[in-house]
């Protein structure tokens, strides 16, 4: 449903960037099928990556 209305938001021209929640143990698995089905490239954050990036 996420991917269906993102790709819908964007065609639109109302989306520039989107944040996606998911459980821990899926986050890979969310980002694989948003990216198969929909075409939709994720950067995965968490809380290491964060602290690298400064903040």
């Amino acid at each position: 449903m996420a991917g269906l209305l993102i790709k819908e938001l964007i065609a639109r021209s109302d989306l520039e960037r989107w944040l996606v929640v998911a459980p821990g143990r899926l986050v890979e698995q969310r980002q694989d099928e948003l990216g198969e089905k929909f075409g939709l490239e994720f950067d995965i954050l968490t809380c290491q990556s964060r602290s690298k990036m400064g903040q």
